[in-house]
């Protein structure tokens, strides 16, 4: 989910993001993206950020991307990574 969209993002539609919400990551894209969150890769809580371009039109395609550090490609995988679980990360923002 689009944590920060004007239109239905959580944190426009309740000032906050709530502490006990249960998610894996949080998504930013360009339009919600600020420099504060370019060195971190992790919430508080150890859980992830994850950045997306959210393109709309095929010249946005991969300008935002999630690097990720995983033994296979697959959805264990990618859970693993998103809780930084057993040798698995998110690994940051790529910017193309």
């Amino acid at each position: 989910a689009h944590i920060y969209r004007r239109q239905n993002g959580i944190i426009h539609q309740l000032g906050m993001l709530p502490e006990n919400l249960n998610y894996d990551a949080l998504e930013l894209t360009p339009g919600s993206y600020s420099d504060k969150y370019s060195g971190e890769n992790k919430t508080g809580d150890n859980r992830s950020w994850i950045f997306s371009s959210d393109a709309h039109f095929t010249d946005q395609i991969g300008k935002f991307s999630t690097r990720l550090m995983m033994e296979s490609a697959g959805f264990s995988e990618l859970k693993l990574a998103l809780k930084n679980s057993e040798g698995r990360s998110v690994l940051g923002l790529k910017r193309n």
